[in-house]
């Protein structure tokens, strides 16, 4: 058994020391008061962490000035600390169209290796392992969208870890947001509906109310619209838009009125904010 003594400048959480690489750590102590746990992982309350690869020892809280901190560890050579995938990690889930990324740490002895990577429901995923990283990345489509289940095997010389979790892969549920007002007079009222939601997903809006007390006309896209027109917007990676504009005649107190409803969506779910409406009073 050997002992290193490391002498704090103040506010660091820890240190390294290549005397520490590849040992089997006994134990660690600040001040004279032992660490309740040795981790692998990031370190909570009064544990410690061990860094296997660089000889690191970190703690929860900076250390103060002039703190001494002792390090107990068997210097015996070539020891080797089998794999460990880090504790609590738990996959996210993911969301159609939007970048994904996690990540989590690998314990033990270098140098590891992954090997028998299996993907069911998410070919869009890749998992890769750097040094003491495994990280997953990539962009699920619409067509993703469900539950996937990714499996592998870490190993190094001394032992394996396998590894199986399942996530969700959603959709953002379609519906308005705030309108776009463009411009208006006495007689017109141009705005733009807009709309969110997930990439890919077709949304079906339906006009399902029509008043028109004026004789003018209500417009979507340029075009007349009458009650029961339905519009499809695709939504892109900013969401997607309806034109509407209110054309009407010189007739006091008179108005016209559209109301909009999401009546149905390719995919996914729709949103609470599922109607629009624009009116004016001439």
């Amino acid at each position: 058994m050997k002992k290193l003594e490391y002498i704090a400048s103040g506010g660091e959480s820890g240190f390294m020391s290549p005397l520490l690489i590849g040992k089997r750590i006994l134990s660690v102590m600040k001040d004279g008061v032992g660490m309740s746990k040795i981790v692998t992982s990031a370190p909570i309350d009064k544990q410690a962490q061990y860094i296997n690869s660089t000889g690191g020892i970190n703690f929860f809280s900076s250390l103060a000035p002039l703190e001494d901190v002792i390090v107990l560890y068997d210097d015996e050579a070539d020891v080797c600390f089998p794999v460990a995938v880090q504790s609590g990690f738990t996959l996210p889930d993911a969301v159609c169209g939007q970048a994904y990324n996690a990540s989590f740490f690998v314990s033990g002895t270098p140098t590891f290796n992954i090997a028998s990577i299996v993907k069911t429901n998410c070919s869009w995923l890749s998992v890769t392992l750097t040094d003491t990283m495994v990280t997953f990345s990539g962009t699920p489509l619409i067509t993703d969208a469900g539950t996937a289940t990714v499996s592998f095997t870490l190993s190094n010389a001394c032992g394996s870890a396998p590894f199986s979790q399942n996530f969700n892969v959603n959709t953002v549920p379609a519906q308005f947001v705030a309108t776009t007002f463009i411009s208006g007079d006495r007689l017109t009222e141009v705005e733009i509906a807009n709309l969110s939601g997930t990439s890919g997903v077709v949304v079906t809006v339906t006009l399902d109310t029509l008043t028109n007390s004026n004789g003018g006309n209500l417009k979507v896209n340029g075009v007349i619209a009458t009650v029961g027109n339905t519009y499809n917007v695709t939504l892109g990676v900013s969401g997607g838009t309806l034109n509407v504009e209110i054309d009407g005649i010189t007739s006091r107190g008179s108005a016209i009125l559209g109301h909009f409803t999401i009546t149905a969506v390719s995919a996914g779910e729709i949103g609470i904010l599922k109607t629009y409406q624009i009116s004016k009073v001439f």
